[in-house]
């Protein structure tokens, strides 16, 4: 038996879909934001009751481009956020006191695939981020 904790929702869904998926599925909800604008953050505000992340990503999607994540500065605390796009190792530090979660996927592929050496060099950036803090 496949252990889900979360389904992460991309498209087109308003808060009564998303409610409705959640109540049926019996799990947590991750909604998926893309930003291109700045404006386009504020769309958190549609699924702030429904959502249990809200997760701000890039429109670039598996291209993972790049964003300003400063544009989430505003977003009030109790809101869970994820941040994806383009995140390498040297931005590990300003996301970690804009989001609670990283989605760093694609940064940690070479060739559309996962590349052990990044991982482990970015396993090792987290841990000296953690013990600074």
């Amino acid at each position: 038996e496949l252990n889900i904790d979360y389904f992460q929702i991309y498209g087109n869904y308003n808060s009564e879909h998303i409610l409705n998926i959640k109540s049926k599925l019996k799990k947590k909800i991750i909604v998926a934001i893309q930003v291109k604008i700045q404006k386009d953050v504020l769309n958190y505000r549609k699924f702030k009751d429904v959502a249990d992340i809200i997760l701000f990503d890039s429109s670039g999607l598996e291209r993972s481009l790049e964003w300003n994540f400063d544009w989430i500065k505003f977003i009030p605390k109790n809101i869970s956020k994820m941040i994806a796009g383009n995140i390498n190792i040297d931005k590990l530090e300003k996301i970690s006191k804009l989001a609670d979660i990283v989605d760093v996927s694609g940064a940690l592929e070479t060739n559309q695939v996962k590349d052990i050496v990044k991982i482990k060099n970015f396993l090792k950036n987290i841990k000296k981020l953690n013990n600074g803090n």
